[in-house]
């Protein structure tokens, strides 16, 4: 759905090395087979040359001289059948074989992508995601709002409430993507499920087919500090090209990061690149809307605030009500 040319190329070049190899594999097998046994060797090429003398009598409408290759052939067939069943053999074990039969190990049946091939186009999603294992973890199937409190509010909603609404907007969300793009805005204290939300959707999304990139803050604007430094233009657009085009762009825990002019302009140039194409995009942050003001530019900020739903995370920090749970 989603591959990079590279991408595609790659898992393209599994299915090449997937072909090779069976192919090795295969020849030598076939070959092992026959030095063991060469009177099936010998029955195989007696077989071809009655097939192809056979096919040389119908050119030339010898009809008779078809009519008895046709019967030497049988024969040899027949003999040849025996013979393998004698050695406990058939003729599958001289057959090529794959690694997926559906396919062929051509990646497609038709012109549609084999199940194999979409399992492959996953694999290299989610390793290029930058996510690993913790998504086996944190995702819609293992959230629980059992940690949630219950209790009402001053706006006589609970914690419980809040976070009920947002999981049920994420899951929509990430169920109608493409068809419905949106950005969201992550902001709330330490340990209200950010993060967790965050990698939530990218499970949701890479399960789908869809690209995901993760960066925190930190590590992206640490690689942003590295590209600019080793002044190698093609890792700078290999960059930018990755997060403009990635269906989901994670960046988690902004405001952690250390800021210089360069490294603003190229957030501000990320964000507002995508916001310009619709790429949906999320971003977890512990500041406030307006410390998010101070610290950022006016148009970082405005480009953010105006095209990211805000979802407001509050409450007691879940992971120390979960270490609670499990200590008692």
């Amino acid at each position: 759905m989603s591959l990079s040319a590279e991408e595609y190329n790659r898992i393209m070049e599994i299915y090449q090395d997937r072909r090779a190899a069976n192919d090795l594999a295969f020849r030598r097998k076939v070959s092992a087979l026959y030095e063991a046994h060469p009177e099936l060797l010998r029955l195989r090429d007696e077989s071809r040359d009655l097939s192809a003398k056979r096919a040389q009598a119908l050119v030339l409408g010898n009809l008779s001289e078809s009519a008895r290759l046709k019967g030497a052939l049988e024969e040899t067939r027949r003999k040849r059948s025996a013979l393998l069943s004698e050695l406990g053999l058939k003729e599958a074990d001289f057959e090529p074989f794959y690694t997926c039969p559906d396919c062929k190990d051509t990646g497609y049946v038709g012109r549609e992508k084999c199940h194999c091939f979409r399992e492959e186009e996953r694999r290299l999603l989610y390793q290029d995601s930058r996510l690993g294992e913790v998504l086996s973890e944190e995702n819609f199937g293992t959230l629980s709002t059992a940690f949630y409190d219950r209790k009402p509010g001053r706006n006589g909603r609970s914690q419980y409430d809040d976070m009920t609404a947002v999981i049920g907007r994420l899951k929509a969300f990430s169920e109608r993507f493409p068809k419905e793009r949106a950005s969201f805005l992550f902001y709330g204290p330490t340990g209200v499920g950010k993060t967790f939300l965050s990698n939530c959707v990218a499970k949701a999304f890479l399960d789908r087919g869809f690209s995901v990139l993760y960066y925190s803050s930190v590590s992206l604007f640490e690689k942003f500090s590295e590209v600019l430094s080793s002044h190698d233009n093609e890792a700078q657009a290999v960059l930018t090209d990755r997060l403009l085009q990635s269906d989901l762009l994670i960046i988690d825990d902004l405001g952690t990061e250390l800021l210089n002019t360069y490294t603003s302009g190229k957030f501000f140039q990320i964000v507002n690149e995508r916001a310009i194409h619709h790429m949906s995009t999320v971003i977890s942050t512990n500041l406030d809307l307006s410390t998010l003001k101070e610290r950022y530019t006016e148009r970082v900020a405005s480009r953010i605030l105006s095209s990211y739903e805000p979802v407001r995370l509050s409450g007691d920090d879940i992971r120390i009500r979960k270490m609670l749970s499990k200590r008692n």
